[in-house]
């Protein structure tokens, strides 16, 4: 996306399969996304495709080219593994844990079958209220790599919010050793705030929602605003962030063009001292 901050890739998949439904990781809404595409100087892109068999996602590429790609494995209807290729090479998975019904744990491991990150999940009844990520020193070159990075950002895109997300992923990549903690707060069934908590700096985003459906509500799988955790589409986030005593906001706001209930186009514009970022996506279902 056009934004002034960075995007990282393995952290956004861990957040795919959350909870709408009695179990985490299960993923069924009633209208199948089949295609995502972005807007460049007029032009839609392709920037997703979505391969279903009948109820499960199995297969998501990305790109023009689609070489990049995550198959989809299950128990049941719980997805359990995602693994990562390019040009049908395996360049890393994500393994998905759960307790009975609940998600407890996420683990990253690179293409040597090296567990380069975990996340600890913690509920409060269904709602996921709480993310506690660890990486792995042995691993910091890992880190550091660009497929490991795309990786990463797609298992957890659907928890947390890109710009969150962003940041963590910067304070990984300088230092050996890191472990952050992420909050969440609900009004009803939108996260209406989430927290980075770290060592010497703060980030928190406060979030206002329409009243439509969200398309990736449950999944772990989203597009780069969109949150699993939330029933609705949202419509504001004010992040603040306080680092050594300095403090900085931005705004992101969301308008949306839908079919009925479901979104097929969003403009998504973030304000950053003074700047303004603009970016639109689309949205195709399954007939």
């Amino acid at each position: 996306m056009k934004k002034y901050l960075i995007l990282t890739a393995a952290s956004v998949l861990l957040l795919m399969f959350v909870t709408s439904c009695d179990k985490d990781g299960v993923y069924n809404p009633k209208e199948k996304i089949s295609k995502i595409y972005y807007d460049q100087e007029g032009s839609k892109v392709l920037s997703e495709s979505w391969t279903w068999d009948k109820n499960l996602l199995t297969k998501v590429a990305y790109g023009t080219s689609q070489d990049e790609y995550q198959l989809f494995e299950y128990d049941k209807k719980q997805v359990v593994k995602i693994t990562d290729y390019y040009f049908g090479v395996d360049h890393g998975y994500v393994s998905f844990i759960y307790d009975k019904a609940s998600l407890s744990k996420v683990e990253a491991y690179n293409k040597d079958n090296e567990l380069t990150e975990s996340i600890e999940v913690v509920h409060d009844g269904k709602k996921i209220i709480k993310l506690i990520m660890t990486s792995y020193e042995q691993d910091y070159e890992t880190l550091k790599s660009v497929s490991h990075q795309r990786l990463l950002s797609r298992a957890l895109r659907l928890f947390v919010s890109k710009p969150l997300l962003d940041k963590m992923m910067e304070r990984i990549h300088k230092s050996t050793t890191y472990v952050s903690t992420i909050e969440f707060t609900y009004d009803g069934d939108n996260v209406i705030s989430e927290k980075l908590i770290d060592e010497d700096v703060s980030y928190s985003t406060a979030y206002t929602y329409d009243a439509n459906i969200n398309p990736f509500y449950d999944g772990l799988f989203s597009s780069e605003n969109a949150m699993a955790l939330s029933v609705n589409n949202p419509l504001s986030g004010t992040l603040t962030a306080t680092i050594a005593g300095q403090s900085f906001s931005s705004t992101v706001t969301y308008s949306y063009v839908y079919d009925g209930k479901w979104p097929t186009e969003q403009k998504t514009t973030q304000t950053f001292m003074g700047q303004e970022f603009s970016s639109t996506t689309y949205y195709e279902y399954l007939d």
